[in-house]
Parts: C-alpha cells; sequence; structure tokens
C-alpha cells in the first residue's frame, strides 16, 4: 500500500516501524546475540589448559573463559555475523616501558603467561588476529601449526621467550600483513620464502640473534611493504648498488646493524620515508648530497653513534610535526646526528623541528641568534660537547616551547641571559664546563617545572638568589666550581624536599653548614667539598633517609639521562643513568672542627665519605663497620686519634681508604679487605700508628711472633720423639719376626703396609709442624 503525503498518521507508523526495525537489526549485529561454535569454544579451553601464570593468582584474561559462549570471554572476538572466532588477544596487559625514542628499557612480567602452545587452535580456522606478545613461552619454537593459519592477517609474538629459527611454513601465511617477532632469541638465516608474503606490511624482527644476508630475493614480492625494523640483529643487506626495492618505506629502522661503512644507497629511492634510524650503523663516510632532498616528509631521523663526517646544510626542511602515521607513535619532529664527527657550524634554519640533538662532534662558531624565528618549535636542543663558542643569544628564552636544554662542554663566554621566567615548561639547563661569567640569574630560579640545573665549572660570581625556594621540583642542582660566595641558603632544605644531588664543592662559600639539609630526605649526593665552610658537622646529617636505607624515586630525572660526573675515589667519574643508588657525602677541604658526629656512622647506604683536610678531633667509632656498602673512605688530614677501629674490616666493598696526617696509634688491623691495602701512605704521617704495610712493627706483635715459634718448636720436638719412639720399636721388632716372613708371606705383605701408613703420616706430621717455622722466620726477616 502506497502513502500520500497527506497521510500523517500513516508516514508516523511507517517512520515507527522503520527505526523499530533499524534497532532490531543493529541488536543481531552488535555481538549480543551471537554464539560461538562449540568446536572452537573446546578447542580455546584445551589451549587454556597448555598456559600456566607466572603468579600464585589466576590470569585475568583466562578468568573468564567460562560458560558456553566464547564470544564473550576476555581476549577472543567473534565475528558479528558468523560467530566465528577471529581474534585471540591475550598480550601481557602491563605496558612494556620505552625511553622517549621508542627504544624498549624494560617490562613487567607481572601478567606473563607461559607454557604449551596447544594445536587445538587448528580449529579457529577463521582467525585473522592473534597476539601472544609480552608473555614468556621459555624458548620454545614457533609451533608449526601456525602455518596453517590461512586467514590470519596480524601474528604478533614479539618479546615472548621464543626461540629457534624461523620456520618455512610461516611462509604459508599469505593473508598476513603484520608480522612481529622481535625482541626474541631467534637465530639463523632469513628464510627467502618470507618473501612470498604478498600482502606484508609491517615486518618487525628486530632484538635477535639473526645472522647473514638479506638479498632483494627476500623482498622482490613484498610490494606492499610499509614498515621495516631489523635492529640489533647482524643482518647484512646484500643488494646491487642499483637496486630499486619493489616498495616504499615509512619506516626502516636498522639500529645497532652492520650497514656501513657507506650510506645505503637504496634508500635514495624511499621518498616517502617518515622514520630513519641508522644509530650505530658503522657509518664512516659522508653523507651523499641527495640524502638532503628525502626528508620533505621526514619526522624521526636518527644516525647517532657513527663515525660520518662532512658538514650539514645551512638549511633543510622536516615534515610538520601535525602529521600522523603509524610508523611514528608520538608527534615528535627529531633530529639525532650525535656523537659523529660532523663540522662546521649549526643550521640556521630546521623547519618543525621540535628535538635536535648534535652533541658531542666537532660544531663550531656561535649559536643560531634568530633560532627562536628559524625553529620555533624546539622542545629539546643538546649541542653539548662540541666547540661551540661566542654568548649565549637571549633569542633562546624565547622558544616557549623549550623544556631541554643542553649546552656544556663548549667554549661558550660572556654572562648567562636572565630572561628565563618566559620559558614556562624548561625542566633541564646545563650550561657545564663552559667561560661563562657573571651573576647566576635570578629568573632562572622562577621556573615552576625546573627539574635539574647544572652550571658547574664557569666563572659564575654572586650568592645564590633567594628565589630559588621557589624551585620546589628541583631534584638536580650542580653550581660546582665556580667562584660563588655568600652563605649556603638555609632554604635548599625548606623549600626544595625532592633534591636528590646538591653539589656546591669548589666555590668561596662561608660560614656554617645549615643543619636543614638533613630535611632532604631522598637526598643521596652532597658535595660541599672545597670552600671556607666553619662550624661543625650536623649532627642531624645522620637523617639522611636515602643515604641510610634504598629510597624508590619517583622523579623522572630527565635533565640526567646519560649521567653525571662525581668526584669520588680521589678521582671525577662518570656515572651513568643508574646514579641515583650512589650516595655520597664530600665535606672535603674546608675548615670544620669538632668530632665526627655519632650519626654520621649510621649512613648504611653511602658509597663515598670524604671528610678529608679539615680540623676534625675524636676517634673513628667502631660503628663504622655497619656501613656495609661504603666503598670510599678519606679522613685524612684532620686531628683524628685512638686506634682505627677493627670493624673497618667488615667493609666488603671498600676499595679506596686514606686515614694519613692525623694521630691515629696502635696497631693497623687487618682481615677483608684491608688485607688488600698495600701502601703505607694512606697511613702516613700518625706517629703512633704500626704495623703493616708500615715499616714499624709493633712490639705486642713481635712478642706474640716469638711466643708462637717458642710453642710450635716445643709441639715439634714432642712430635717427632714420639714417631721416632714408634719407628725405633718397629725397628728392633722386625728383627724378631723375620723369620716368620720367610715363613708366611701374608704377614710379610701386613706389615709393610703398616709401615709404609706409619711413614707417610710421620711425614705429614712433620712438613705440617715445620710450615709455621718457616712463616715466623720469614716474617721476622
Amino acid at each position: 500500500m502506497l502513502l500520500s503525503n497527506s497521510d500523517p498518521i500513516g508516514l508516523s507508523v511507517a517512520f515507527m516501524l522503520l527505526i523499530l526495525y533499524a534497532h532490531e537489526s543493529s541488536s543481531s549485529t552488535d555481538g549480543s546475540m551471537i554464539n560461538c561454535f562449540k568446536v572452537e569454544r573446546d578447542a580455546l579451553l584445551q589451549f587454556k589448559a597448555g598456559l600456566f601464570h607466572d603468579h600464585l593468582h589466576e590470569d585475568q584474561r583466562l578468568s573468564s573463559w567460562m560458560g558456553s559462549n566464547c564470544c564473550f570471554w576476555e581476549a577472543v572476538k567473534c565475528d558479528n555475523t558468523t560467530g566465528h572466532v577471529i581474534s585471540l588477544d591475550l598480550h601481557n596487559p602491563h605496558p612494556f616501558i620505552f625511553d622517549l625514542f621508542g627504544h624498549l628499557s624494560g617490562r613487567n612480567n607481572n601478567a606473563s603467561l607461559g607454557g604449551e602452545i596447544n594445536p587445538s587452535l587448528l580449529a579457529l580456522k577463521h582467525l585473522v588476529h592473534l597476539d601472544l606478545s609480552g608473555n614468556n613461552f621459555n624458548g620454545i619454537p614457533i609451533p608449526q601449526f601456525m602455518g596453517s593459519f590461512q586467514k590470519l592477517r596480524y601474528l604478533n609474538l614479539s618479546n615472548a621467550g621464543f626461540a629457534g629459527i624461523i620456520p618455512p611454513y610461516l611462509s604459508n601465511l599469505t593473508s598476513l600483513q603484520v608480522l612481529d617477532l622481535s625482541n626474541n632469541s631467534f637465530y639463523g638465516r632469513l628464510p627467502q620464502s618470507l618473501g612470498s608474503l604478498l600482502s606484508l606490511e609491517e615486518l618487525l624482527l628486530q632484538r635477535n640473534e639473526f645472522t647473514g644476508t638479506i638479498t632483494e630475493a627476500h623482498f622482490q614480492n613484498l610490494t606492499r611493504l610499509r614498515i621495516l625494523d631489523i635492529s640489533s640483529t647482524a643482518l647484512v643487506f646484500n643488494v646491487s648498488a642499483n637496486w630499486v626495492p619493489p616498495f616504499q618505506l615509512e619506516s626502516i629502522r636498522m639500529r645497532a646493524c652492520p650497514v656501513g661503512p657507506t650510506f645505503p644507497a637504496w634508500l635514495r629511492t624511499q621518498t616517502t620515508m617518515v622514520l630513519l634510524d641508522l644509530s650505530r650503523a658503522g657509518i664512516v663516510h659522508t653523507l651523499p648530497e641527495w640524502f638532503w632532498g628525502i626528508l620533505s616528509n621526514m619526522l624521526y631521523l636518527d644516525l647517532s653513534h657513527n663515525g660520518i663526517e662532512g658538514k650539514l646544510p645551512s638549511s633543510f626542511e622536516f615534515a610538520s610535526g601535525k602529521y600522523r602515521t603509524s610508523a611514528l607513535p608520538r608527534p615528535l619532529v627529531l633530529i639525532d646526528l650525535s656523537s659523529n664527527r660532523f663540522e662546521g657550524t649549526i643550521p640556521n634554519y630546521i623547519q618543525n623541528i621540535q628535538w635536535l640533538d648534535l652533541s658531542n662532534n666537532s660544531f663550531s662558531g656561535p649559536l643560531p641568534l634568530k633560532i627562536n624565528e628559524t625553529m620555533p618549535e624546539l622542545y629539546m636542543i643538546d649541542f653539548s660537547n662540541n666547540n661551540i663558542n661566542g654568548s649565549i643569544p637571549s633569542t633562546l628564552c624565547e622558544l616557549h616551547n623549550l623544556a631541554m636544554l643542553f649546552l656544556s662542554m663548549n667554549s661558550l663566554s660572556g654572562n648567562i641571559p636572565d630572561c628565563w621566567d618566559h620559558n614556562l615548561g624548561l625542566t633541564t639547563l646545563d650550561i657545564s664546563f663552559n667561560h661563562l661569567s657573571g651573576l647566576l640569574p635570578s629568573s632562572i630560579f622562577l621556573l615552576p617545572k625546573l627539574e635539574s640545573l647544572s652550571f658547574s665549572k664557569n666563572n659564575l660570581s654572586g650568592h645564590i638568589p633567594s628565589s630559588i625556594m621557589k624551585c620546589k621540583g628541583l631534584f638536580h642542582l650542580d653550581l660546582g666550581h665556580n667562584r660563588l660566595t655568600g652563605n649556603i641558603p638555609t632554604s635548599l632544605g625548606k623549600s626544595i624536599t625532592g633534591l636528590v644531588t646538591l653539589i656546591l664543592r669548589s666555590n668561596n662559600f662561608v660560614g656554617n653548614i645549615p643543619p636543614q639539609l638533613s630535611r632532604l630526605r631522598l637526598l643521596g649526593v652532597l658535595d660541599l667539598s672545597n670552600n671556607h665552610l666553619s662550624g661543625t658537622i650536623p649532627k642531624s646529617f645522620g637523617n639522611f633517609s636515602s643515604m641510610k636505607s634504598i629510597i624508590k624515586y619517583k622523579s623522572t630525572m630527565r635533565g640526567l639521562s646519560e649521567g653525571m660526573f662525581l668526584f669520588m675515589k680521589g678521582l671525577n667519574l662518570w656515572y651513568n643513568t643508574m646514579f641515583p643508588s650512589i650516595s655520597v657525602m664530600d665535606l672535603s677541604k674546608n675548615d670544620l672542627h669538632g668530632d665526627i658526629p655519632e650519626e654520621i656512622w649510621n649512613l648504611r647506604q653511602l658509597h663515598g665519605l670524604n671528610l678529608s683536610g679539615n680540623h676534625l678531633t675524636g676517634e673513628i667509632s667502631d660503628k663504622i663497620g655497619s656501613m656495609s656498602q661504603l666503598e670510599s673512605l678519606d679522613l685524612s688530614r684532620n686531628e683524628l686519634s685512638g686506634v682505627i677501629p677493627s670493624t673497618l674490616s667488615k667493609l666488603n666493598f671498600l676499595s679506596v681508604l686514606n686515614l694519613s696526617h692525623n694521630h691515629l696509634s696502635g696497631m693497623i688491623p687487618m682481615g677483608g679487605q684491608l688485607n688488600t691495602f698495600i701502601d703505607p701512605s694512606i697511613y702516613t704521617d700518625n706517629d703512633d700508628l704500626c704495623g703493616f704495610p708500615l715499616s714499624k712493627k709493633c712490639i705486642d706483635s713481635e712478642t706474640k711472633e716469638q711466643g708462637l715459634k717458642d710453642e710450635v718448636d716445643i709441639e715439634i720436638n714432642d712430635t717427632i720423639w714420639f714417631y721416632f719412639g714408634i719407628m725405633s720399636g718397629l725397628v728392633v721388632g722386625s728383627w724378631t719376626v723375620w723369620v716368620v716372613f720367610l715363613l708366611k708371606k701374608s704377614w710379610k705383605i701386613a706389615y709393610l703396609l703398616f709401615v709404609d701408613q706409619i711413614s707417610d703420616a710421620l711425614y705429614v706430621a712433620f712438613v705440617m709442624k715445620f710450615a709455621p717455622i718457616k712463616r715466623c722466620i720469614c716474617s721476622s726477616r
């Protein structure tokens, strides 16, 4: 029946029926009405039976695998129309830990599955998605039945504890679009049959033990390939110089692969690249001229840690950070050319760049003056360890997105501009190891997000500004090796409670050490050495929590991602990113007096303690033996008295010791690590000290040695006469029974064995008893 436009009631009824039909249709296809097939449910249950969980409680993903409808089970997805299982996603739900560059730095195993992968999964004939990543299957090979999933488009076995060779039967997965085998223990050569995966778009093989070559035959049919990652393998490309790949890659990662020494010529054809990582690839020649012409779509370029030479063009263009691609999960425009041999001036113009790392090269000349106009989007700048000279331009303060700035180890001079209050997002500033002068800019200490500040090894003067109390998020402060004066602000301990490292060494600070510093419960590195500080060591310094026990750090510590210098063991040592586990207190070369507080010896997590070059008095406490982590101890050039406590021998990690130039007395204790200290200079200028390794002998020890010799002589004489009597009796008795031996051969054999045993016993006793005499005689010479 046709409805006319003049029949509003009929139209309304028809419209209602249409809505009802649409609702019923959607209900029937939203998955709520479908049921899985029994054969597929049984297959999943058999698969579950072969798995186990690393921890006590049942895995949450498998706990829902009950009931008749497997389409409602966790990690299982069914087709809304047919009801067949099409996806099985049992990846470790705990997130992997990556650094900002996408490199794996760890993962949480709390949800790892393991055990057997049951071939019952073959019943899932419509499976298109299989993800077992992040689990631990303890070195098993890829099951052969996995080559039978004809419809599989996504296979992810990454970081799951698989091992063995890549089986050729994977080439049967002709519908496969994504193959991720990364972070396992696969080895051997790549089968050329991988080139049969005609639909493959992503091939991820990084961090395995593959060897051999990759030839053109591996790729001849992979026309759809977009993403390739063979990082951290030993695979070598063996292709002709004029090879034109059948694909156009968006992402190429060959980090830590033997790519060099020349730059791969075939990359010239890859004009759609968004990401290129050839870091640590052994490239030592200059970059070809054509290289700078293929960067128009580039968002991520990492050529760091090679030996690349030459100069950079004065300007080049990158893609906009607003561009989105699956090849790069974070919208970040990055260039990392660090640790090469580039020279010349820093480019004046790199459009759209956000992350620029040119550190550890030979760049020279001034910093770009109009960097705020030519590279306004910069978030991170690292120009450290080059030959850059001139002053720091104030235009850096106009980079409103800037969060991290590293200019250390250059030849910069002049004053630090005082304009940083515009950089409200700045978290890290490192301009150490330069020739900068003038006052500390007060605007630096007004930044609310500042976490790490390093101004060491310059010629800065003046006081620490009072505005420092506003840097409540600061965890690293290094102002060492300057010409700063005045008192150490008490606000450091009152306001900046998250401080982890405080280095003020080699300045001209005066006054007492503020006891408020002991409120810094996270403080692990305290270096106030080589100043003009006076007074006593605060007793409250025994309350530093992180020096007493291990504390977990919540700070990201982005500003110290590569480490820091610490003066320890008499040397300026470089500590890597694990520096929060290093705990050091250095108050040396000041004018401190009084006793060493007993509370100091409670700092059981302290690795280095240096109180040398002061006027400290009193004795070294026996409690020092409880400082079990101590590696370096320097108490030299003080006025300490008394004996060296024997508990010092309990410090098993002690490798540096200096107690010289004090008033210590008595015998130097021995045992444990103390036996390894054979240099007498560490005890020198203690007039009443004696014993090894000093040439001065202790009287008591000589008397004990002589007593030991006499005691050994008496014992040996008694033993020798005892065995001599036995042997004499044997000789006399032997004549008595000799005739019997002539008549009874078995008696003769038994007797000779007995004599042989007695002779051996006498020899052993003689050697063992005379050995102490030899040691005593040698030690007395």
